[in-house]
């Protein structure tokens, strides 16, 4: 999935991580603690969630968007940390490509 943090200076940030659980509307993921990411979402716990399934390199209609917030988890060793963020909105496109939102009771 790709998540999107505001940096201390307003400015965006997006990045891939990997999804280590997802369960109904709580995702986890791991980072070093010094990432940029990790840093903003100490300042700024709003992020937004995108993820999109590809089928040998084209899109395959399904789109997948949320706003959540974000926290540290847990620390691990070597300087990296769990990051959890639970979902407060969901929108998903489906064949037609058309977004609609669905309900985050839908996911849990």
């Amino acid at each position: 999935m790709t998540i999107a943090v505001t940096c201390e200076d307003g400015s965006p940030w997006a990045v891939p991580v990997h999804i280590k659980s997802w369960d109904g509307d709580v995702l986890e993921w791991e980072s070093d603690t010094g990432s940029i990411h990790s840093r903003a979402i100490v300042g700024e716990p709003q992020i937004a969630i995108s993820m999109y399934q590809l089928t040998y390199g084209e899109y395959r209609e399904f789109g997948f968007y949320a706003k959540a917030t974000a926290q540290k988890a847990a620390d691990l060793p070597d300087e990296r940390a769990r990051y959890r963020a639970v979902i407060s909105a969901i929108w998903v496109n489906g064949a037609d490509h058309t977004k609609r939102s669905i309900d985050v009771d839908e996911v849990k």
